[in-house]
């Protein structure tokens, strides 16, 4: 598939990367649009991503491939994903603040989870 891979501070190229396939309790997402946020831009400009990332947290389009163990969806369903991922399990998230759950990462953003600047994009179910 086609995505836009950071190569470094201020640098995107598009390239050819393998398709991702949805393990157990993830699907397959099948991007229709992705918006560019201005925390993409300036973090690109500033050299924040690292090089091999792709960006891109916010987006939606279609289930395309459904894994083990996820119900509710169905192929072809529209949708979006909340970017922000956390644990579900320690005390800030328990309390509602996932945000500062040390294991916090954003979709394309923190973490080596890749983002929706991609034909293909695979997210929890």
């Amino acid at each position: 598939m086609k995505a836009s891979v950071v190569k470094g501070r201020g640098v995107l190229a598009v390239e050819e990367v393998p398709t991702p396939r949805a393990g157990p309790g993830e699907v397959v997402v099948k991007v229709k649009y992705c918006g560019i946020c201005g925390s993409d831009v300036r973090l690109l400009a500033d050299g924040f991503f690292p090089p091999g990332i792709i960006p891109g947290h916010e987006f939606s389009g279609t289930i395309f491939e459904i894994g083990p163990g996820v119900d509710g969806w169905s192929l072809g369903e529209r949708v979006t994903a909340n970017p922000g991922l956390n644990c579900k399990t320690c005390y800030y998230c328990v309390h509602g603040d996932w945000n500062h759950c040390p294991s916090f990462t954003i979709l394309g953003v923190i973490g080596d989870l890749q983002g929706a600047f991609a034909e293909y994009l695979k997210v929890e179910g």
